[in-house]
């Protein structure tokens, strides 16, 4: 047995041993951590490399725990929808990604790419693709801590991209006696097209062109522009001609969007020969040299009461003094021309419809030719009146110049007035005589057409629409005025904001807001191979085709639509400060050119206007 003295002396020495071994323990750890740290020093491929198995008799000690931290985010799930995923041109696509969730947060922003350089940053969507061909589609979901996600799908688009063109081609008549006037309006024609009908783009009336042929070889050319008379370049979709001969026409126009192959549409216009009219010709002395054969003749100091269906012919180198020649109401298919050499007869006023008819039938299908009037040509009332080679030497010319706030002493009530409608200016000269008063032309009217006329220039301005529909200037020299430079050679603006109606009233009467005799909208004008600037005038603005003022603008009393002002040449002048000052919806300017050609066109915004009418604005 052991006693308790030798019981006590193992215990001891086992203590002994246990504190020993504890101790060797520490020693071995310490050394086991340094070597670690040594051999991760150590080039790889060395002694005790990262990899090596650890030496014999090494031991190692688990590392006390990390402290608590958060868990890690969790990146968006993304799901997209596209409806649908295949069909002809154009391509309307519906695009959601609405089933896109965060786990352990919440989606803050989306990204959709449609695979033809359109991104958006909203969803649903929707996209048109106006090309052939297959697309990715693109979504990208982000969360709220910053991660993200993608998915994507393919779209198939097939087709062409092409048409068809669709032509249209409208005379404002298709008979008449000659010299016949005709207003051509091939506006009207559509394309499938992608994008031409996009308005944001201009929409067909900018963007499908349209070559005319009047089927008149014969017409000679312009005398300002020098230009064939026969033919219009592709351009805009509204001309005019005057057919001199009797005969049988077809007019053609050739339309095309760029892409689509072109196509065409015609009309045919018989023109009926004037021969078949009775004739009169008047003279205040008795010299009929030169009158018409068979004509009526009249050797008389007064003017002679005028007839419907009736040619009246007044001896060229006689002055007709204080006279006023006027065709009124209810007279219809009139012309006055003249006879014989010498200058043309010269009147006082020569006019067309009254302000005060007689009666509610307006007059119709006048043709005044070769006379002058020494203050002015007017057309007041009425429809289809052609001024063909006539001369004005002072202020005012106009249209439309009837159309006025209430008149007590009217025969015919305002219910019954109608716009002024196919007023032709052609081959005139308005010249003026240097008073500095006025305009030289004034007024509104739809499809009013100036061809191939020259106008002076006056202190008040030269040309000045106050509203336009469907019109037409083309080849014409418009001076800048003389001494004010506030005014310009070709001043349009708007009546109102109504829509253009024949009817006066309909139309809205008169706009009390500005004043303006009328109240419609000017809408789809081509002003084309002009000349703006010429003579010794000057103008801030050449050519101002925007509201009167800023007020009116603002306010919305005037928007202006779909204007295309091409290959007009304008004369450069040191106190012009924009030769194209504009403002409204669907404007263009094309092809126009400076005179000397060193100097740049300047085009930018006129008066202002409110921001629904405002823009889009093309230049090229």
């Amino acid at each position: 047995m052991v006693n308790r003295r030798g019981a006590a002396e193992a215990q001891g020495r086992t203590t002994r041993w246990l504190a020993r071994w504890t101790v060797l323990l520490a020693i071995v750890s310490t050394l086991s951590t340094h070597a670690s740290c040594v051999s991760s020093h150590r080039p790889e491929g060395g002694s005790g490399s990262p990899g090596d198995d650890p030496p014999p008799n090494s031991s190692s000690i688990d590392a006390p725990p990390d402290p608590p931290i958060d868990a890690p985010n969790t990146a968006p799930t993304a799901r997209l929808l596209a409806d649908p995923t295949s069909g002809p041109l154009p391509l309307l696509v519906n695009v959601s990604t609405a089933g896109s969730t965060d786990s352990d947060g919440t989606i803050v922003a989306t990204t959709l790419d449609f695979g033809d350089n359109v991104l958006v940053s909203a969803t649903p969507a929707t996209h048109v693709y106006e090309a052939a061909g297959t697309y990715t589609i693109t979504a990208i979901v982000t969360d709220d801590d910053g991660a993200t996600a993608t998915v994507s799908t393919n779209v198939t688009v097939t087709g062409t991209g092409v048409g068809p063109l669709t032509p249209s081609l409208v005379a404002s008549r298709t008979s008449g006696f000659a010299p016949l006037a005709v207003h051509f309006d091939a506006t009207g024609a559509s394309s499938t097209t992608p994008g031409v009908s996009d308005l944001a783009q201009g929409g067909a009336f900018r963007q499908i062109r349209h070559a005319f042929n009047f089927g008149d070889p014969a017409s000679g050319n312009h005398a300002l522009s020098g230009l064939n008379r026969n033919t219009e370049p592709f351009g805009g979709g509204l001309a005019a001609h005057v057919f001199r001969a009797p005969g049988i026409y077809t007019v053609t126009v050739t339309s095309t969007d760029g892409v689509a192959p072109a196509v065409i549409a015609t009309v045919m216009i018989t023109v009926d020969d004037p021969a078949l009219l009775p004739a009169i010709a008047i003279s205040r002395t008795g010299d009929f040299t030169g009158a018409p054969l068979g004509a009526t003749q009249l050797t008389r100091t007064t003017l002679p009461v005028l007839a419907s269906n009736s040619r009246y012919f007044f001896r060229r180198g006689e002055d007709w003094g204080a006279a006023e020649l006027l065709v009124s109401d209810p007279l219809t298919n009139v012309h006055i021309d003249a006879f014989g050499p010498g200058d043309d007869p010269v009147f006082r006023r020569v006019g067309v419809g009254t302000a005060r008819p007689e009666t509610g039938v307006f007059v119709s299908d006048v043709r005044v030719s070769h006379v002058t009037a020494r203050e002015g040509l007017a057309q007041e009332t009425g429809s289809r009146i052609l001024f063909d080679a006539c001369t004005s030497l002072a202020p005012m010319s106009g249209s439309g110049l009837a159309y006025a706030p209430i008149d007590p002493w009217r025969n015919v009530p305002q219910e019954g007035f109608e716009n002024a409608e196919e007023i032709y200016f052609v081959g005139c000269r308005l010249i003026g005589d240097g008073t500095p008063t006025g305009y030289m032309w004034f007024g509104n009217g739809s499809r009013l057409v100036f061809l191939d006329t020259a106008f002076g220039g006056t202190a008040q301005g030269t040309v000045r629409v106050t509203a336009w529909d469907r019109g037409v200037m083309r080849h014409c020299e418009l001076a800048s005025p003389w001494t004010d430079s506030s005014v310009h050679a070709l001043k349009a603006h708007a009546g109102g904001p109504n829509l253009y109606t024949r009817n006066w009233v309909a139309s809205g009467s008169v706009n009390t807001n500005t004043s303006n005799s009328v109240n419609w909208m000017t809408s789809r004008l081509v002003i084309a191979n002009n000349v703006f600037g010429a003579g010794p005038g000057h103008a801030a603005w050449t050519v101002a085709v925007c509201p009167q003022n800023d007020a009116y603008g603002a306010n919305g009393w005037e928007p202006l639509a779909d204007v295309i002002i091409e290959n007009n040449t304008f004369v450069d002048s040191p106190s012009t400060s924009l030769d194209v000052a504009w403002r409204g919806r669907r404007f263009t300017s094309r092809g126009n050119v400076m005179s000397p050609a060193n100097s740049g066109l300047t085009t930018g915004g006129g008066h202002s206007q409110a921001v629904q009418y405002d823009g889009p604005y093309f230049s090229q």
